[in-house]
């Protein structure tokens, strides 16, 4: 079975739309099992729609939504903001982005397209992580659950618990396409942990920092979720139990926009760019 797994990064996962032009659409490459962690989520959940054999319209039904993205669809600020923060669970109001996932996911479709579906979100309550799948209810839920950046956007509340991103523990979900079978799996990262960061503490204010915390946090987990396994590790194996396992790993080359920059123009750009390291890396 083949698996593509799809990392957390918020806007930067404008990059895996563009390698996705090239493995879906050029290329005709279809997968059984489909995972993703925040961002990944989202576009996971919307290639899990389209049954194998419909890769090129997949992309191009994701390629549509990033396209029509502005910041104001994904998130805005409080009344009041920033005293109101103080008072809310988040920094920021994303009802823009649970209507954006409820309009433009269909559950029936995820369910009904024998694709193997695989999120993950992480409970407030207990810490604990959790893989949800293809039938499980509330899809749309879960989807906002697992793209939930801390304490950025508002935690989520299904079933009498409240969630929070998957990539506070997961950012890349590499075990869950091993868990669900995959014997071929297709990484794409969203940005490259393994690659530093330019930041200057000029003129930087107490949200500055926590981005910039948040951003170091997420790149450490990432590091952890391919290390764990052995991938991008010249000193460990992969796992003996999946040393039979063919994974490729695409990350971009260099740092890329804030996780929270969905200007047009970016997301644009983050398309191009994927679609170009994609094919000069051979992916």
């Amino acid at each position: 079975m083949r698996a593509l797994v799809l990392s957390g990064g918020g806007a930067r996962g404008a990059y895996q739309v563009g390698v996705l032009r090239k493995v879906l659409k050029d290329e005709g490459r279809d997968y059984d099992i489909i995972c993703g962690v925040s961002v990944g989520a989202i576009n996971a959940a919307g290639l899990a729609q389209f049954p194998k054999g419909k890769g090129a319209e997949a992309w191009e039904w994701l390629h549509d939504l990033w396209l029509k993205i502005k910041p104001d669809d994904i998130y805005e600020k409080w009344a009041g903001w920033p005293v109101s923060v103080l008072t809310k669970a988040s920094v920021f109001d994303t009802a823009p982005l649970r209507k954006l996932i409820q309009d433009n996911l269909n559950e029936q479709a995820v369910k009904d397209s024998g694709k193997l579906l695989r999120m993950g979100v992480v409970s407030w309550n207990t810490g604990e992580y959790k893989i949800i799948t293809e039938r499980w209810d509330n899809l749309a839920w879960w989807v906002l659950a697992s793209a939930s950046y801390p304490v950025m956007f508002e935690p989520i509340r299904v079933g009498g618990e409240v969630y929070t991103d998957g990539g506070a523990r997961n950012v890349t979900p590499l075990k869950s396409a091993l868990e669900a079978g995959a014997r071929e799996i297709d990484v794409i990262m969203a940005s490259n942990p393994f690659s530093p960061s330019s930041w200057s503490e000029k003129g930087q204010k107490t949200f500055d920092y926590l981005f910039r915390y948040l951003g170091i946090s997420s790149d450490e987990i990432m590091r952890n979720d391919l290390l764990s396994l052995g991938v991008d590790n010249p000193f460990v194996e992969l796992v003996p139990e999946y040393q039979d396992v063919k994974i490729r790993v695409q990350k971009p080359r260099n740092p890329v926009l804030d996780s929270l920059e969905f200007e047009p123009a970016n997301i644009q750009a983050m398309i191009k760019q994927g679609y170009k390291e994609a094919y000069e890396e051979n992916f």
